[in-house]
């Protein structure tokens, strides 16, 4: 939201027009894209919550468990995970986008080698 608001400043500037970017005009895409992970996952929770199921994977000669193996499992869990990918991974593109648009702005009001640099360490972490 940072490098959204130095580009609209900036950018804006540049058109010889008064901008002015209030607190509200960054917080409302922050809470879009909250509410909708919330709704998201809301969703699933009610409507397929995650079982926790455990297998045996070992026992011992008397017929004992010493080793099991347990995950939690979905009947319908793609379609919210697909969701979420493509709502996180969109506001990761808009934040790459933004970095970008600010390439060539001054170092003294961008920050976009070190917002980039994050946004490569999310992307490898999102894969």
């Amino acid at each position: 939201s940072k490098l959204w608001r130095i580009n609209r400043i900036l950018l804006g500037g540049s058109r010889m027009t008064r901008v002015k970017v209030t607190q509200w005009d960054v917080m409302t895409p922050l809470f879009a894209f909250l509410a909708a992970n919330i709704l998201i996952l809301s969703l699933w929770t009610g409507l397929s919550p995650l079982e926790w199921t455990r297998t045996i994977s070992a026992n011992d000669e008397f017929g004992r468990t010493i080793e099991s193996k347990g995950a939690c499992t979905s009947d319908a869990s793609a379609p919210y995970i697909a969701s979420l990918g493509f709502v996180d991974l969109g506001l990761l593109a808009f934040a790459v986008y933004q970095a970008y648009r600010a390439r060539n702005i001054s170092t003294e009001f961008a920050e976009s080698e070190y917002v980039a640099k994050a946004l490569g360490v999310s992307l490898l972490v999102c894969c």
